[in-house]
C-alpha cells in the first residue's frame, strides 16, 4: 500500500488538532504530564517542519532533474537537425559529384573520337 504524503493544509490542520489535544492534557493533568505533553508538541512541530523541507529539497532535486533532462532533449533535438542538415548537404554534394564524373567521362568520350578522327585524316 502506497502511503500518500500530506498537502501542506492538512499538514496544518493535523497539526493543529495535535495542539488542541495537548492543551486540553496541559490544562487536566499534572506538570509532568503537561511538560511531556509540551516535548510531544515540540517533536511533533520539528518533525513537520522536517517533512516539509524534505519535501521542498526533494521538489527541488526533482525540478533539476527536469530541467537537466529539458536542457538534454533540447540539445538531442538540436544535434537531430544538426545532423538533417549534414546528411542533406551530403546527398546534394554526392548528385553534383556523380553529375560531374558523367560529364568528365563524356568528355573523355568525346576527347577519344575527336582524337580518332583526326588520326584517321592524318592517315589518309
Amino acid at each position: 500500500m502506497k502511503i500518500r504524503p500530506y498537502d501542506s493544509t492538512t499538514r496544518i490542520l493535523l497539526f493543529s488538532v495535535c495542539l488542541e489535544a495537548c492543551i486540553n492534557v496541559m490544562n487536566s493533568k499534572s506538570a509532568f504530564t503537561c511538560c511531556c505533553c509540551h516535548a510531544l508538541l515540540l517533536t511533533r512541530a520539528s518533525c513537520c517542519l522536517q517533512m516539509e523541507l524534505l519535501g521542498k529539497e526533494h521538489l527541488q532535486e526533482k525540478e533539476g532533474l527536469v530541467m537537466r533532462y529539458v536542457q538534454a532533449e533540447h540539445n538531442t533535438n538540436d544535434l537531430t537537425e544538426r545532423l538533417q542538415k549534414a546528411e542533406t548537404k551530403l546527398r546534394n554534394w554526392t548528385k553534383e559529384r556523380e553529375m560531374a564524373l558523367g560529364k568528365w567521362k563524356t568528355l573523355k568520350e568525346e576527347k577519344s573520337k575527336l582524337l580518332d578522327v583526326c588520326d584517321s585524316k592524318v592517315v589518309k
